[in-house]
This record gives C-alpha cells, structure tokens and sequence, in this order.
C-alpha cells in the first residue's frame, strides 16, 4: 500500500507558558509533517517508534521534555502539562499536538522518512502493586535485578501484560513470561488503546466464456487474474488486561482489486 504525504492539520496553538520548551524542540522540525488520529493514507509508514508520557513529570516545572525513541528520539518528545484544574498530555514540535487516549497513533513525515509514534501515557507515582499492566514499548527487557547491567530474563511484547509484585523507585518487580524479574516502571501502562491494520487478501476467481469465433475444444486466455489486498483498521481498549470496549472497525481500504481471471473457450 502506497504512503501518501498528505496530512490533515489541526490547528492548535501553544499556551505561552509552553514556549519556552517548545521552542527547545521545535529546532530541526521545520520540514516535518505530523497529524493525530492518523488516516487511512498513512498509517503504513516505513518506522515505528514509542513515546511515554508520564503525568508524574510536570513539564513546565522540570523543562525536560520526554523523548521518543528510534528514528523520532531527536525530533518529537512528549510532555504532561498541569497548572490549576488545567492539565493535558501532548507531543511537541512546530506547534502542539494534543494526546486523547493512552496508545494513540500519530503520523510524522520527516524529510528523511516517515513514522508512526505510538503515544503511551502513564502515571509512575500511581501505586500498581498487585495490578496487572501492560507493556508500552515495542519490546520491553525484564532484568534480574533493577539495573540495567543485571542478566536479561526475558522480553515482553508491545501491550501484551505483566503483573507487578513490588516498586523499587524508578523499578517495578513483575512476573512476565513465567519468570520474576524487573522492569522500567514507567514503561507500565494501565490503560492502551490497541491500533491494527490488518491485511486481507482476496484470491482471484477463474472464469470460463463460450467463444463460438474460436475452434470447438481450443482454449484460450483471455485476462490473467491476480488477487486483491485490502487492509482494515480497528481500535479496541483495554484496561489493567481486561478488553473495556468492543473491537471498532475504523475503516477499509482496498489498495489493490482482485482482477478476476477468464478463458474462451471454443464451442
């Protein structure tokens, strides 16, 4: 399926007392194209990468924005934002890009590429001892001890769950693939919203026609088939590793029609 470079643009503008960090994060994105809740066009991008946004982080207080990972780490990072009863999550570039649910899709188009960002949001002073949560990055390491120099025991996939057993600081002690080992607390989410496309591929069917100009018996082709591919894209939500809403068909799109396949065939 073709990428196109398309995007739909909200137009949000940046409180003033973001200035300051966006400003930081806008150098080196001029040339760079983003839109939230991605479209059928360019969800397919050629990268993927992971930000997580974590509310115990008050940007404004710490000015260190969080930073993505893979190809979009020097170029887009995320921020928690609370003054008074106002408070957001958002991703950060030449303007802001708000974050409305925990694994949201956003689309970038840089001049050397482009990538899907998947926005993570989690609370690391929450207490989830005892909780089940799942996985945000890609792949998450499990340690035997909470340093990352300690034997790795095990990795865990992208939204698959761990249960946590203890919080050591910045560490969480789970039970992930059979095996107790630690992990990067704020790499836990208690909540995801699940994005996939999935391709489907619709198989050509072979067809025969009466051709009384041809000699009786002789058999000719007369359009070679191929199949079609078409590719759906839903959302489903989950929380603490219980689905919370019904799988959502978000749209269909058929990149490639099947070309059915014919014979003439001589009467």
């Amino acid at each position: 399926m073709k990428n196109s470079k398309k995007t739909n643009f909200k137009k949000i503008f940046a409180p003033t007392v973001m200035a300051g960090a966006v400003f930081l994060s806008t150098i080196g994105l001029m040339n760079t194209n983003v839109s939230a809740e991605i479209n059928k066009d360019n969800y397919l991008a050629d990268n993927e990468c992971t930000i997580v946004i974590d509310k115990a982080d008050n940007i404004v207080k710490t000015n260190k924005p969080q930073k993505a990972t893979g190809v979009c780490n020097k170029l887009v990072s995320g921020m928690y934002f609370k003054k008074g009863k106002r408070e957001f999550y958002s991703l950060n570039g030449w303007r802001i890009d708000y974050v409305n649910y925990s694994g949201e899709p956003f689309y970038f188009g840089f001049s050397s590429g482009d990538a899907i960002a998947k926005v993570f949001l989690t609370d690391s002073k929450q207490n989830v001892k005892g909780k089940t949560m799942h996985v945000a990055p890609t792949k998450l390491s499990v340690y035997k001890s909470p340093i990352k120099s300690a034997k790795k025991l095990t990795t865990v996939k992208r939204y698959k769950t761990v249960v946590v057993k203890d919080v050591k600081g910045t560490w969480a002690k789970v039970v992930a693939n059979g095996k107790t080992g630690w992990v990067l607390r704020n790499s836990l989410v208690n909540e995801v919203t699940v994005t996939e496309v999935k391709k489907i591929i619709i198989k050509y069917k072979t067809y025969t026609r009466l051709d009384p100009t041809l000699e009786t018996g002789k058999k000719v082709l007369a359009n070679k088939g191929h199949d079609g591919i078409k590719y759906t894209y839903y959302k489903t939500k989950y929380r603490n590793g219980k689905q919370v809403s019904k799988k959502k068909k978000i749209w269909t799109d058929i990149a490639e029609r099947k070309q059915d396949e014919y014979y003439r065939l001589g009467e």
